[in-house]
Parts: structure tokens; sequence; C-alpha cells
């Protein structure tokens, strides 16, 4: 039961439709969480390679880039994410499409998160702000 708390606390937006949806995610061997930017797949990604030990992979990190911010090639990223899919034990944070065709049917659990309204009108104001003080110092 402490594990399944510390999980839901580690959740940036928990929101689940099943009651045993933690205790599928602690049997999993085997999880993709997707969302987009700033939804907090890594840092649910990392904690529940934590919390339930399985080895943590991030496409941005692991298969997506070299060191220097240098893309990989297209083959090179799907030889890297065949590897990653193909052991036993795993966690994947991605952006999505990208991994599907790969990393989809090895998958146990797939996490999909969403960022809050309230957060993506933060960012709505900030960005606004932010584009009407360099219009006023131009």
């Amino acid at each position: 039961m402490a594990q399944r708390t510390m999980l839901l606390d580690a959740l940036p937006n928990p929101v689940f439709n099943a009651e045993n949806s933690m205790e599928l995610l602690c049997a999993a061997k085997r999880v993709l969480v997707i969302g987009c930017s700033g939804s907090g797949k890594s840092t649910l990604a990392k904690r529940v390679s934590k919390s339930v030990d399985l080895a943590y992979f991030s496409m941005d990190r692991d298969v997506f880039w070299l060191p220097g911010w240098k893309r990989r090639d297209r083959q090179s990223q799907s030889d890297i994410l065949s590897n990653i899919v193909a052991g036993d034990r795993w966690i994947l944070d991605s952006t999505g499409k990208t991994s599907f065709d790969i990393g989809l049917p090895r998958t146990e659990i797939v996490v999909w998160l969403t960022r809050r309204r309230q957060v993506n009108k933060l960012i709505d104001q900030l960005m606004q702000n932010a584009l009407e003080t360099r219009h006023a110092e131009v």
C-alpha cells in the first residue's frame, strides 16, 4: 500500500478510470509513458522506474540525440529503440508516434499524460506577456 501511495503522489495529473490501475502499473514489466512536452512524462517514468525496479529510458536522451544536441539518423534511432523494447523490464517516456510502431507491440501498459488546463492557460499568458513586452521594446 505504501508503494501505491508513493506512486500516486508522484503523478503530475492523476486521472484513472479503474480502481486497480495502480496495481496494474506496479505489476507491468514494460510501460510506455506518452504525452506532450511538459506533461510530466520523464518525472513520472523516473519515479515509477525506481519504485517498481524497471529500467528507465528516455526517447530524447537515449534514442533521439547524440552529445551536443546532434540528432541521430533514423536507422540508428530505430535500432536503439528496438534494443530497448526487446528487454524484459523497462519504462520508456515518449512524445508519441515516433515510438509506436516499435514500442507498442511489446508494451503492457500505456500511460498517457496531458497538461492541466490551468497550466496551458498560464503558459499562454506568459507567452502573450513576453510577446507584448518584446513588441513594446521594439
